[in-house]
């Protein structure tokens, strides 16, 4: 989701409760406390959104939740979130999910809270989770019930308007800490261009708070890296033509460390093969490092 991502983590980083408190299993339930769990993360290295342990009242035991937020619907949602699920779940007895769908998706069906598979004309599994389509929920109700969490949502929520979204940073300029409203407000101006581009959303907070936040920096280090990979690919298809192809493709996945060392090797007084051959090497996708080459789903 780029930028969008950035803006949907902060959200759950900050008022984690807020987005859980959309779960329709939770309706009614007042939750005391949500705290992020990553622990399970990093050990199958994927791109969950986060797994909160939610202190329920009335529950005797802690209920664990894996959120995703998604920007668009897809077709092959819910297969990734069971199989997000399954492997959480060895961590997490206690483990439900909740996809946040922020828009529906082009010609992908309306969004289903299950994943079924049959084999052999026997049904194999059925996993159900919860589904929140962001675009049924009402935008003067989210500004009357002013949940902090629940603010930035409003540009995709039915019946919205800029004049919704300006009463949105207002209301979220009364928040404290500072950092919390720095990032939930420019979580809201991240949506908010999605929705409305017309409009110069960020111009609307604070430059200090907007620069503050972790989504803004990690858009700047986003864009300083699209840069460095655009310049490295044009350097290199110009000293060798169409024979730089497979290079300039992983070259999309390298972090800031193997572009600089890519620089480098371009600067040596290598061969077109040698400089190709070692920059291979050198890009070469290796297993549990997170540059493996994906395969579209």
């Amino acid at each position: 989701m780029g930028p969008l991502d950035s803006a949907a983590k902060a959200i759950l980083r900050e008022v984690p409760q807020d987005l859980a408190g959309l779960a329709p299993s939770l309706a009614g339930k007042k939750i005391r406390t949500a705290k992020a769990d990553d622990t399970v993360l990093p050990a199958f290295s994927l791109t969950m959104d986060k797994v909160l342990v939610l202190d329920v009242e009335g529950q005797d035991e802690d209920l664990s939740l894996h959120v995703e937020v998604e920007a668009v619907w897809k077709a092959r949602v819910p297969r990734k979130t069971f199989r997000y699920w399954s492997l959480a779940h060895g961590a997490h007895d206690n483990l439900w999910s909740l996809v946040i769908c922020l828009k529906p998706g082009n010609k992908q069906g309306e969004p289903k809270d299950y994943y079924e598979r049959t084999v052999g004309g026997r049904r194999a599994v059925r996993f159900e989770f919860d589904v929140v389509r962001v675009w049924d929920l009402n935008a003067d109700d989210l500004l009357r019930d002013a949940k902090p969490g629940l603010l930035p949502l409003i540009p995709y929520a039915e019946g919205t308007s800029k004049v919704h979204v300006e009463r949105a940073l207002d209301a979220l300029a009364k928040i404290k800490p500072e950092h919390r409203r720095a990032e939930l407000q420019a979580a809201l101006t991240v949506f908010a261009d999605n929705v409305f581009p017309d409009v110069d959303w960020g111009a609307r907070m604070p430059e200090e708070l907007l620069m503050g936040s972790t989504i803004y920096q990690r858009g700047e280090a986003a864009g300083e890296l699209a840069g460095q990979r655009k310049t490295l690919a044009r350097l290199l298809t110009k000293r060798v033509g169409e024979t730089a192809g497979t290079v300039v493709a992983r070259l999309q996945l390298a972090d800031e460390p193997t572009l600089d060392s890519a620089a480098d090797l371009l600067a040596e007084k290598l061969s077109d093969d040698e400089l190709l051959l070692r920059l291979n090497e050198l890009l070469l996708p290796r297993p549990g490092d997170g540059t493996e080459e994906k395969s579209a789903e």
